[in-house]
């Protein structure tokens, strides 16, 4: 019973560490794009290279 209360919680920690990484990823990059729009440089088909936003979406 001990085991598997510690099992539980130990998961549930690693669980809710994990949320929190992603969500902290997520909020940094969305301030990022906000404060800082990051441009990459793409090929079109004919090979001309043209700047886009990746923050566009968000």
């Amino acid at each position: 019973m001990f085991y598997a209360a510690c099992s539980g919680f130990l998961f549930c920690a690693l669980t809710f560490s994990y949320i929190l990484e992603v969500t902290l990823i997520l909020f940094t990059f969305s301030c990022v794009c906000l404060f800082l729009p990051v441009f990459v440089y793409v090929f079109d088909d004919f090979g001309n290279k043209r700047g886009e936003l990746i923050c566009s979406s968000a």
